[in-house]
């Protein structure tokens, strides 16, 4: 047999090899089509059985490309204002620095910035299973994974996070949220109505205490009537279902927005309140970023970055949108002096607003305009 007859032979038999395994790939891949949902499109696998030649399967996985791009850009452009912002002379000192806590999972490649009151109980829950193998994320919790194989402990010894601490402990990532609404979300998730009975001891009575008006008329009962808002509180922690006006410490259970207002800007220690540039040194680190109100997609997209898209579905299937807290921002923050909610601002939200760009300014021009609510009422709104 000639050289060039085995040549052509060669040849042809590779082209084979090649069709095969290009109609084989088409087959057995389930590419993802996209449905729309909120600013971005949501995925979801179909089942394929050949080669995408209709002009709506070829749109569709196009559109998958397409939503994966704009994630991409979206993560681009906020890492791009972080650094905008970063390089200003008189930017605050505190975000600049090591963050308080970044927890190495390597199993999956992500090393994570906790931001309390931004998604953090679904990443908690998440990476406890990877971590720990521990269903539920009260099975092991922030102290145990601070404790653990975290990348902060390695962070102590070097001057700045780099490639090769990256390599080592994960690709670095926090979630934002928009800063009016996480600091509602934690008084109403942590310290309406008394709800959670630690946060009720430790705080919230302090408040109630310290700013509530009681009437002259309970004056020689109040040791009695706070005994009995002690006694329906402490056990299980407060709800609305509690709520009796004949006892001021009651009426309503536990601190009301303005009194946590007011808390807050005398005192105001506790992580779920720490704005998010003090505790992830977002200066000194380049993080994806993710936002909590798209959360959804976002994570997906991070899944895939590292090849763990099959934790996704499990993901998502825990997150839920609090609309209580978006509905009722414009209630809350007028039942409260505006002079007070500026200072709030301040003291808790222009940073944030400002570094991850979130129209907050506009938001405080709604509530100005708003008529003043009454502190009572607004707690009932769902």
């Amino acid at each position: 047999m000639s050289n060039c007859l085995i040549k052509a032979l060669g040849t042809f038999l590779f082209l084979m090899a090649t069709i095969f395994v290009f109609i084989n790939f088409f087959a057995i891949s389930e590419p993802t089509l996209l449905t729309n949902s909120g600013p971005y499109l949501i995925a979801q696998t179909v089942k394929m059985t050949s080669i995408p030649t209709s002009e709506t399967q070829i749109q569709r996985v196009s559109e998958v490309n397409q939503n994966d791009n704009l994630i991409e850009a979206a993560f681009a452009n906020r890492s791009a204002r972080v650094k905008e912002m970063c390089a200003k002379p008189t930017y605050p000192a505190a975000s600049i620095g090591k963050p308080r806590d970044l927890i190495a999972v390597s199993k999956i490649g992500l090393a994570w910035c906790p931001t309390f009151k931004a998604g953090s109980s679904n990443w908690l829950d998440l990476i406890c299973k990877e971590k720990f193998n521990r269903a539920g994320y009260d099975k092991c919790g922030i102290k145990r994974l601070r404790n653990s194989n975290s990348a902060t402990q390695f962070l102590r010894g070097k001057a700045s996070w780099n490639e090769e601490l990256e390599i080592k402990l994960g690709h670095p990532f926090m979630v934002t949220r928009n800063p009016i609404n996480r600091f509602l979300s934690a008084f109403r998730d942590k310290f309406e109505f008394g709800n959670v009975a630690w946060y009720y001891k430790r705080y919230g009575e302090a408040m109630v205490l310290r700013y509530r008006k009681i009437p002259d008329k309970y004056r020689d009962q109040k040791r009695a009537l706070l005994a009995a808002a002690r006694s329906v509180i402490l056990p299980h922690g407060g709800s609305i279902d509690i709520w009796d006006e004949s006892n001021p410490y009651l009426n309503p259970p536990g601190p009301m927005f303005s009194e946590f207002v007011q808390w807050a800007l005398t005192d105001g220690r506790d992580p779920h309140l720490t704005p998010l540039h003090m505790q992830c040194a977002p200066c000194s680190i380049d993080y994806s970023i993710l936002r909590l109100e798209t959360l959804g997609e976002e994570a997906d997209y991070l899944f895939k970055m590292v090849r763990r898209s099959n934790l996704s579905k499990d993901f998502r299937s825990k997150l839920h949108v609090n609309g209580k807290t978006t509905d009722c921002v414009g209630a809350f923050y007028s039942s409260v002096p505006f002079p007070l909610v500026k200072r709030i601002y301040q003291k808790f939200m222009k940073v944030d607003c400002e570094l991850y760009s979130y129209p907050c300014e506009e938001t405080l021009k709604r509530i100005e305009s708003l008529e003043p609510a009454d502190p009572l009422k607004v707690h009932r709104c769902k």
